[in-house]
């Protein structure tokens, strides 16, 4: 069996379409935990997806940080192995696989990192509600502009 398998897409895009979706269901919960609107929305990035908009403008903004990283880590560092799609139907990804990039992302939410232009140490998850509140604090007029992460 080779990394491209039997499907139209590779076993990289198929895990990383798993990461994309477990990074929109953590924002999800992040929003209802801090009593954020889901479906408000600062970017034009979200017009076709107003259920849900913010879900998608954070996501747009973190899966490079979030997602790519993770995916890229799980490979490199060889966490997840070829072995780990013997036997596989191409139906969904193996359980081994999920439950490996399922810790690798909550590993990566739980991780602290110096705020951008603070000396504020914060994870991911909080990045997450971070952000949110400024687009929200927009919607309502108590913000004039919104701050991207940029952890370069």
């Amino acid at each position: 069996m080779d990394w491209q398998g039997k499907t139209k897409y590779s076993i990289g895009s198929i895990c990383l379409k798993y990461l994309e979706n477990l990074l929109e269901n953590h924002i999800i919960i992040v929003l209802l935990a801090n009593g954020i609107n889901e479906k408000i929305s600062i970017s034009r990035h979200s017009e076709n997806h107003r259920k849900g908009a913010l879900v998608q403008d954070l996501k747009f903004e973190l899966a490079p940080i979030l997602v790519d990283s993770v995916l890229f880590k799980v490979f490199n560092l060889k966490i997840l192995r070829l072995s780990d799609f013997e036997n596989w139907d191409y139906s969904e990804l193996p359980k081994i696989v999920k439950q490996k990039l399922s810790e690798a992302f909550h590993k990566k939410l739980e991780m602290e990192f110096t705020y951008p232009g603070s000396t504020q140490k914060v994870s991911y998850t909080e990045l997450i509600a971070i952000q949110a509140l400024q687009i929200y604090k927009i919607s309502l007029g108590e913000l004039d502009s919104y701050n991207p992460i940029d952890l370069k």
